[in-house]
Parts: C-alpha cells; sequence; structure tokens
C-alpha cells in the first residue's frame, strides 16, 4: 500500500495502515456483478513514545493511486487464478469473459 511508504518519508518509520474490503456480487436487481467496495485509511499510525499517534497523510499522487491499482489487479488476479475461478484464454480480448461464473 502506498501510505506506508509515504509514512516512512514524512518521518514515521514503521507505521501501519488499513484497508476493509468488501466483495459484493449482484447489482440492486439481483443481476451478476461482482465488484468490490473498499474503505481504506487516509493516514498511518506509529508509536509516539509509549503512545499510538495518528497523522493523516497528504493525498496520493495520481502515480501512487495508478501503483495501488496494479498491485490489486495482479493480487486477484493471482487469486483467482489459484481458485480456478479465472481461466486465461489467450486468444479471448476479454478478462470478463474468462471469469468462472
Amino acid at each position: 500500500m502506498a501510505v506506508v511508504p509515504r509514512a516512512a518519508e514524512e518521518g514515521w518509520p514503521g507505521a501501519k495502515s488499513g484497508a476493509v474490503t468488501v466483495v459484493q456480487r449482484t447489482s440492486s436487481d439481483l443481476r451478476l456483478n461482482p465488484h468490490l467496495h473498499l474503505v481504506v485509511l487516509d493516514g498511518a499510525w506509529h508509536e509516539d513514545g509509549k503512545e499510538l499517534a495518528w497523522d493523516a497523510l497528504s493525498h496520493l499522487r495520481t502515480s501512487e493511486v495508478g501503483a495501488v491499482l496494479e498491485r490489486v489487479v495482479r493480487r486477484m488476479e493471482r487469486h483467482l487464478r489459484r481458485s480456478g475461478l479465472l481461466r486465461l484464454d489467450e486468444d479471448d480480448d476479454d478478462p470478463e469473459g474468462n471469469l468462472a461464473a
């Protein structure tokens, strides 16, 4: 996650951040529409003496958002492949068509 390296850059080495992801399988009309909802902390917790301190970080740069997205896509593809839920057909240009229902 881009937040932890940014926290280290701003002087908080060892800082921790977090996120919660919920998988939603259908749209409001109950059609299959798998997608994710994420809540991501926009800062980091770090130790300040014996206390925990919260420090908000500035907005992610566009390049950092892209890096996070690429990492998430790679990890999701790897997980789906290992679970047998993603079939990769090299002739198929439609990645959604490769998902097992």
